[in-house]
């Protein structure tokens, strides 16, 4: 029926050959392999969403202050604190140290003199100048204390020479406050209670004025 044939071998007590040959039939088509289609999941019918382009951006010179500098603008001061109450020292030492600042307490006024090798009982014509090289670059103190007071530090460090900034603190916003502050001395003055952001401007502030 294809063209082919069927001989067979049989010999006695040795079994039987059975050949069967078909003509091969030449052809030009491939042979193909159907696949099953893979099933679909939940993945695959959500719609498809191209990825955002990529965006370059540049920084411009002011742009890359450093990230350091601009949470701790204090830093490499090294400021005096003088306040006699123990709450008010945690807070604005915590305050200043968040801001980059070095920090000294003096309990009083007569604490901070004695930080400057200055005594308040002696004479002013005979008191000398401190060393240049005090280590504070900003004296912060409170006005209320007793044994010698804010007005009295600021005069008595003014006399004495000394000419680093000093910045007031105070609870009372009395009208008058602030040019006793200055009249004294001092070359800021901030309220309690301590707000952050006015008390860093107030500290600037008195900083900028120093260097004029």
């Amino acid at each position: 029926m294809l063209g082919g044939r069927i001989e067979v071998d049989s010999r006695p007590s040795q079994g039987s050959t059975f050949v069967l040959s078909i003509p091969a039939i030449e052809t030009d088509r491939r042979p193909t392999v159907t696949s099953r289609p893979a099933r679909e999941t939940p993945f695959d019918a959500a719609p498809r969403v191209a990825p955002p382009p990529s965006i370059d951006v540049a920084l411009e010179p002011s742009d890359r202050i450093g990230v350091g500098q601009a949470q701790r603008p204090l830093e490499g001061l090294h400021l005096l604190l003088v306040e006699d109450g123990t709450d008010n020292q945690r807070l604005i030492d915590f305050v200043l140290r968040k801001l980059g600042a070095q920090v000294t307490i003096a309990g009083d006024g007569l604490e901070a003199l004695a930080l400057f090798g200055i005594r308040s009982d002696e004479d002013e014509s005979d008191r000398p100048a401190p060393d240049v090289d005090v280590p504070y670059d900003l004296v912060l103190t409170d006005i209320q204390m007793p044994r010698l007071d804010g007005y009295a530090l600021a005069s008595l460090l003014r006399a004495s020479g000394c000419r680093i900034p000093i910045v007031a603190l105070t609870a009372h916003a009395m009208s008058g406050e602030r040019e006793r502050c200055l009249e004294a001395g001092c070359d800021g003055y901030a309220t309690k209670p301590i707000d952050r952001a006015e008390l860093l401007s107030v500290i600037r502030g008195a900083m900028h004025h120093a260097d004029l």
